[in-house]
């Protein structure tokens, strides 16, 4: 079957992917449209923008409801969503690649949102150094905790985001097929 994914878009924030907010805003509302997370950055979001960014995350979870899923840049849950469908396992991926970190992040983020000069100028600057350093590669933990996590749903397959990887990764480990798509839409065949 054919899915439309949306990861990682980080709309209103300097991590935004270039040209693709009314792409984001005009995805049909289906059983075949997933959005993964980050799709509205709520914490590294300019803090004036924070009024318009707060109305479009609104706006998209009412809109695909159980298929909009939130990220670590979506503070509304500390421990992170997910949905099975068709067997297929949808998720953001954070708490996957580091359930410690991640989950600390989120529930900083549950009452502070937006970011201010100091976060823009010296901390967004630092994150987006290293991603580029890191290239958005999951390390083999990640691998074994999203095969268990498919596992115990009874699911074939793994679908997450947030590493930001150039390209898309679509693995199989321990009898799981693992995709993790890149910023931005996506369609696949899963």
């Amino acid at each position: 079957m054919k899915y439309t994914l949306a990861a990682d878009t980080h709309l209103y924030s300097k991590y935004e992917v270039p040209n693709i907010r009314q792409r984001v805003l005009d995805l049909p509302a289906n059983e075949n449209t997933m959005l993964l997370g980050d799709i509205v950055d709520l914490s590294c979001c300019d803090k004036n923008s924070l009024q318009n960014a707060n109305r479009v995350h609104e706006y998209l979870e009412a809109k695909h409801g159980a298929n909009y899923l939130d990220g670590n840049h979506d503070p509304d849950y500390p421990i992170g969503t997910f949905k099975t469908l068709n067997r297929i396992y949808f998720t953001h991926g954070d708490i996957d690649a580091n359930p410690i970190k991640w989950s600390k992040y989120r529930r900083k983020h549950l009452e502070k949102q937006g970011a201010g000069w100091f976060k823009k100028l010296f901390i967004m600057n630092t994150v987006s150094l290293f991603n580029e350093l890191i290239g958005g590669k999951p390390k083999l933990d990640f691998f074994v905790r999203a095969s268990c996590e498919a596992k115990k749903y009874n699911c074939h397959t793994y679908v997450g985001a947030h590493f930001h990887p150039k390209q898309l990764i679509d693995v199989k480990y321990n009898g799981i097929r693992i995709v993790v798509v890149p910023q931005g839409i996506t369609e696949i065949e899963l």
